[in-house]
């Protein structure tokens, strides 16, 4: 598992955090169709707001508690060699307080109805464009009536859309469910997990696209900094952590 190696006695209650991620999604998804207009940018901002609130008293851990601290970051930054392009919307970060117990997921985010959905081939190029984030890219498509939730990896997705076709359409019901495609990434069953000290991480290429500097949550330097493109619009990293228990009982739910 992602959080195995250097934190063998801090256990992850893999079908808790699963429950929780579930919880939270179908939150924010209810709120998006709930408002208008119901486009990609409003489920984005639903999204972080659910996603990156204070989480008082929840515990996702395996016979000891642990707890989850996010933090929030918009890589619109300006600079040399920026472009309008970004490989996905949203980035996912877990981490065990260790840059060797990491994995990162990125998301475009696909507004999709009676489960069709419509890609720009050139957002799925963008996602492939470097090593870092083609095996880690995701289209995700939430459908404006049921509000279901299903995903693909981009590289599938590009393989499968006939070249000749700027924007072609996707049947979404054989996708992957987010229930099990969370239990799989979890369990490192898809999805590549970090290696530090072999090359520059995803996280490295996601810091250098911060709006400011946080030596905190460095998690590298970059060999090379000039990538020609943004890799997100929002990177939210959680830190996972374990916490004595609290005086008199938990403080809240999740």
């Amino acid at each position: 598992m992602w959080y195995s190696s250097t934190h063998q006695d801090m256990k992850i209650d893999i079908d808790q955090l699963v429950r929780v991620a579930l919880k939270d999604v179908d939150r924010a998804v209810k709120g998006w169709l709930a408002g208008k207009p119901h486009d990609e940018v409003a489920l984005l901002n639903r999204l972080t707001e659910v996603l990156s609130r204070r989480r008082r008293g929840c515990d996702v851990g395996d016979g000891r508690r642990v707890v989850a601290r996010c933090s929030t970051y918009v890589l619109h930054r300006e600079g040399q060699c920026q472009t309008d392009a970004y490989g996905s919307d949203l980035a996912v970060t877990l981490s065990m307080n260790g840059i060797s117990s990491t994995k990162t997921a990125l998301f475009q985010l696909k507004r999709c109805s009676d489960g069709q959905c419509r890609i720009e081939r050139e957002q799925l190029c963008t996602a492939l464009s470097n090593d870092l984030t083609s095996p880690r890219s995701y289209v995700v498509a939430v459908d404006d009536h049921d509000g279901s939730v299903r995903l693909q990896l981009a590289e599938s997705l590009f393989s499968q859309g006939k070249k000749q076709v700027s924007s072609p359409t996707f049947e979404t019901s054989k996708w992957e469910s987010l229930d099990a495609w969370l239990r799989q990434w979890s369990l490192c069953e898809v999805g590549p997990v970090s290696e530090p000290g072999k090359g520059p991480t995803i996280e490295d290429l996601l810091h250098e696209h911060r709006i400011e500097a946080d030596e905190e949550l460095r998690f590298g330097e970059l060999a090379e900094r000039s990538f020609g493109f943004r890799p997100s619009l929002v990177w939210l990293v959680f830190r996972f952590s374990e916490k004595l228990p609290l005086r008199g009982g938990s403080e809240g739910g999740a």
